[in-house]
């Protein structure tokens, strides 16, 4: 969870929230999972998806799961953040999830990253 000071009132907001998944997995104890970046559009490109990725990635370092895999929906805007903080593009998935906005099929864009490399792949 990323605070800020709302401009208006002089309150702390919640500003962004990042979720990490850590699944049980015996062939795969090393990974995490991004499970959702959320960063109020008033609060986009002030840094605070990047403060978050950041201690996301320490969390997950930390918990021994440097592998960190993650998607975001195919042409949203999220879809430039990660390469931008270092994430390698993996592919697309068309037809991959439901739109909450219209119920339509949408792609989804894969991405990772690898802490034990520096993410130089």
């Amino acid at each position: 969870m990323q605070l800020a000071s709302n401009p208006q009132t002089g309150k702390g907001v919640v500003a962004g929230i990042v979720s990490l998944d850590m699944p049980i997995s015996q062939t795969g104890p090393f990974r995490s999972m991004v499970e959702k970046l959320l960063v109020l559009p008033e609060y986009r490109n002030m840094g605070v998806a990047k403060r978050l990725m950041t201690k996301l990635e320490e969390v997950a370092l930390g918990a021994g799961r440097p592998l960190i895999l993650l998607d975001t929906v195919t042409g949203s805007p999220a879809e430039l953040v990660y390469p931008k903080l270092g994430y390698t593009f993996v592919g697309v998935i068309p037809d991959y999830g439901i739109s909450p906005k219209d119920g339509s099929l949408g792609g989804a864009t894969l991405f990772y990253m690898d802490l034990r490399r520096g993410n130089q792949e």
